[in-house]
């Protein structure tokens, strides 16, 4: 099995969250750790699912990608375009539309790197846009809630447990 995580808008691998994934993989054991890639995906829509694409492609055994808002819009579209698993934290349903607030010069949170957000940003996620899933079965998705009264549970867990669950469900 191979994990690949995508980033969000404005983020990189080094978000809290791709690093505490990389943690719960890194913690299997040997025997069981599936390989990982956490790329740096480009701030272009179409560019980034191109270099998706590519670690699909090149990917040595099948592939469940694992993307945090944005991220889990593109791993929407690349799972429904492949056949492919994926895990979805708080995904991003129609970032052409969400993401049009953002419009205009933008910093990566983690890079500092500065990019220009446009009508083609807009445009290239209008067009990917997957209208329904095909096989609900092929995803898990993770929506955080914010109530007072309940303790969250750590991320790392949860990163630990669905890496469980993934690689059970292969067998």
């Amino acid at each position: 099995m191979t994990f690949v995580y995508l980033h969000g808008f404005r983020s990189s691998p080094a978000s809290v969250k791709a690093a505490q994934f990389a943690a719960a993989v890194a913690a299997l054991s040997a025997a069981k750790r599936p390989a990982l890639h956490v790329p740096t995906l480009t701030d272009r829509p179409a560019q980034a699912l191109a270099q998706i694409e590519r670690l699909v492609a090149t990917a040595e055994s099948p592939v469940c990608l694992v993307g945090s808002s944005l991220g889990g819009f593109y791993a929407t579209v690349a799972a429904e375009r492949h056949g492919l698993r994926a895990v979805l934290v708080n995904p991003a349903l129609r970032p052409d539309e969400g993401l049009r607030v953002y419009a205009g010069v933008q910093t990566n949170l983690y890079t500092g790197e500065s990019f220009e957000v446009t009508t083609d940003h807009f445009a290239e996620l209008q067009e990917m846009r997957v209208d329904r899933i095909s096989r609900p079965e092929r995803y898990f998705l993770m929506v955080q809630i914010f109530l007072y009264s309940v303790k969250m549970v750590p991320l790392l867990s949860c990163c630990y447990l669905i890496i469980l669950m993934i690689l059970n469900r292969q067998e």
